[in-house]
């Protein structure tokens, strides 16, 4: 039976653990940082980090990928996780060979997983397709990103329940390629897109929440997302990121937080790029 996912030979890498490598703040990396200098100075100006997290597989190699202020091979089985607020590479150079990579992001219910081919021509990168897998598929994502792991517990246990939660993870995702949805699924799964990206901007209050992380997340281009999200939602993504603002707002304020905690908790700059932000809303209530 033939997945629509995956090609026989990205299920075997998707399937078999052993030929991974694990990049992790979690535990000691099972590869070594590589010197790459022109990979280096490139991520001076293309490194960013978000709320989310991040999974990243490579079906490709001979590459290179930046976590974390270091730059680490990136072959055939390679995995990163990407944790809240850790740096790594925005995008792809403009020198990236063509590659095949499954990208999954934790959102408050599910997994949304991508799969993107970069051509090879300008560091461009085109989604393939994108699938919801409930959260429940890996523990609710807490073996793969353990909070203190270092401090209590033996890395190789770390190690190991991280694995064993990547295997249940993607042979969920494995067993959705065999599934065949119908058309009403597809609108079904539009709308869960949505409302997925919809719960992480209330969930983060919107930081973070720019137009091009969510539509990266979301595997649609800016305008379809911008287009589908006033459909399913009544209010447009920007709309939608300052209510869930000023509410977060208000719930600091009555619990007594200072102006400098909150504007830090929304994600602006600084404490007087947060004051214009309230002032314009005011003036525009």
């Amino acid at each position: 039976m033939e997945n629509r996912l995956f090609s026989e030979d990205m299920l075997e890498t998707l399937l078999s653990a052993d030929t991974w490598t694990v990049v992790s703040s979690a535990f000691p990396s099972e590869c070594p940082p590589t010197p790459d200098a022109r990979h280096q100075a490139w991520m001076a100006d293309n490194t960013h980090s978000h709320p989310h997290r991040e999974i990243l597989l490579a079906f490709d190699g001979g590459s290179a990928q930046g976590f974390a202020g270091r730059v680490f091979a990136r072959r055939r089985g390679s995995i990163f996780l990407l944790d809240s607020g850790e740096d790594h590479d925005a995008f792809y150079p403009p020198w990236m060979p063509p590659a095949r990579h499954l990208w999954l992001t934790l959102m408050p219910q599910h997994f949304v997983a991508r799969l993107i081919r970069v051509g090879g021509t300008g560091g461009d990168a085109i989604g393939e397709w994108s699938a919801l897998i409930p959260r429940e598929a890996a523990g609710e994502g807490s073996a793969l990103f353990p909070t203190g792991a270092r401090e209590s517990q033996r890395p190789e246990l770390v190690r190991a329940r991280t694995r064993g939660a990547l295997a249940l993870l993607f042979c969920g995702l494995a067993e959705e390629g065999y599934a065949s949805p119908t058309r009403e699924e597809t609108a079904d799964f539009q709308r869960s897109i949505i409302y997925t990206i919809r719960d992480h901007i209330r969930e983060t209050a919107g930081r973070g929440a720019s137009l091009d992380n969510l539509a990266c997340i979301s595997g649609y281009s800016k305008y379809h997302l911008l287009r589908l999200f006033r459909h399913y939602t009544g209010q447009s993504v920007h709309e939608y990121v300052d209510q869930c603002r000023m509410t977060r707002v208000e719930e600091m304020r009555a619990q007594g937080r200072q102006m400098k905690e909150i504007a830090s908790a929304l994600g602006f700059s600084c404490p007087s790029a947060f004051s214009r932000w309230c002032r314009q809303r005011s003036a525009a209530g």
